[in-house]
């Protein structure tokens, strides 16, 4: 069941026309955009007239075999391609554009981390430099590495992983929710957009787009599992077709588009 509300929208794949959307399907034709929709849903098509009686044969005639017609499909030409998507106007962003998009905002969360995190950082480094070195001293020498003290530093690692999330909700999930738009994203000219209306994310759909990739970074410490789950997240948007949705892009329901429209 889909978050979005019944009622008339803007087909996505077609500005032109719109069209009712009953929370899991389009229904009905598609009406022009500047058309008045009716208040409700598109009225239902009238049943098939019921075909005329067929008369039964005359006494001593053979009934006669209605004739098979065979049709076959229209072929397309070579090459044709459907026409690309225009969600309200705007062209899917190129996944090369949003991978780049993704690394500015990557550098600029590491620099928020030795901002914040520095300090943090920095004390596990000085409690677990001292055992890694005794530990190489040790395993070069093959001498017993049992006896060394290990350091406890798993409340420090939980302490900069906690920071670095909370850092990168504070980063992502407000600018998507005003403009759609985080740092990266402004630099190379793409949005994150609404799949109902041409409107501002809010705070709860960008949550929820933030959600499966944020989420998963506490899944880090477990062999990485939740890197691969981001991994394949992100590359879901090189086989999604037509829209090229991310899988968080599918739990928010948006689309990644560029900024400039299309013209009419």
């Amino acid at each position: 069941m889909s978050d979005i509300a019944p009622g008339w929208y803007s087909d996505p794949a077609d500005p032109a026309t719109q069209r009712y959307w009953d929370g899991e399907c389009w229904l009905g034709d598609p009406l022009p955009a500047d058309a008045t929709p009716p208040a409700g849903p598109p009225p239902a098509a009238p049943p098939p007239a019921a075909p005329p009686p067929v008369p039964a044969p005359a006494v001593g005639v053979r009934e006669q075999q209605p004739a098979i017609v065979l049709t076959r499909p229209v072929p397309l030409p070579p090459g044709y391609r459907p026409p690309a998507p225009t969600p309200h106007g705007y062209t899917i962003a190129h996944p090369g554009l949003r991978l780049a998009a993704r690394a500015i905002d990557t550098v600029a969360l590491l620099l928020l981390n030795v901002a914040v995190n520095g300090w943090f950082a920095y004390r596990w480094w000085r409690d677990f430099w001292p055992y890694y070195v005794e530990f190489a001293r040790r395993y070069a020498n093959h001498q017993s590495v049992n006896d060394i003290p290990v350091p406890q530093t798993q409340s420090l690692v939980v302490v900069i992983f906690v920071i670095g999330v909370a850092l990168w909700f504070a980063y992502e999930v407000p600018a998507l929710a005003n403009n759609g738009q985080t740092l990266g994203k402004r630099l190379v000219g793409i949005r994150v957009l609404r799949l109902d209306v041409d409107g501002p994310l809010g705070f709860g759909r960008a949550w929820r787009r933030w959600n499966p990739l944020g989420l998963s970074t506490f899944m880090w410490l477990c062999y990485l599992f939740g890197f691969i789950l981001q991994f394949v997240d992100c590359l879901f948007v090189l086989i999604d077709h037509p829209l090229h949705q991310a899988l968080h892009d599918k739990a928010a329901a948006t689309v990644v588009v560029h900024v400039k429209k299309e013209r009419a």
